[in-house]
């Protein structure tokens, strides 16, 4: 039917309309420096555009970006609603890097163990990146 959307429209929506919103801030010059501090991270623009939930997430943003590695932010989990920081493909392979910043904590380190898990079993590489990782280290090998 016309005028009604489905519920993962209205997800992609709310989704543009905060980075929009967020994007209008920072040009606004509400945060001056270009960031938002939250409870757990910052928020800021990549060089891109992308919007990345941390300092260190902005500078794998960056680093993919400078390298030309073409890339997907907050690409979906097969069958899930967890989203990985970024997706390439390589060789028409997927390939999910993430940032676990948060590895520290019970519960997060939980749901880094059922993104590890469905990887596996779908076959989709996961480029782990840990807070005292070497970015261009664990990233050399996307460099086509």
């Amino acid at each position: 039917k016309q005028g009604i959307i489905s519920l993962d429209d209205s997800k992609l929506i709310c989704k543009t309309l905060n980075y929009q919103f967020f994007e209008a801030l920072v040009k606004a010059r509400v945060f001056p420096d270009g960031t938002q501090r939250m409870s757990r991270g910052t928020r800021i623009i990549a060089k891109d555009g992308d919007l990345c939930y941390s300092l260190k997430e902005k500078e794998i943003d960056d680093y993919l970006y400078s390298k030309n590695i073409p890339h997907v932010k907050e690409a979906r989990y097969p069958d899930s609603n967890m989203r990985a920081d970024w997706e390439v493909m390589q060789n028409g392979k997927r390939i999910f890097i993430e940032y676990f910043g948060l590895i520290d904590d019970p519960v997060y380190a939980a749901k880094v163990d059922k993104k590890k898990e469905i990887c596996a079993n779908v076959g989709i590489a996961l480029i782990e990146i840990y807070p005292d990782s070497d970015i261009k280290a664990k990233l050399r090998n996307l460099l086509f």
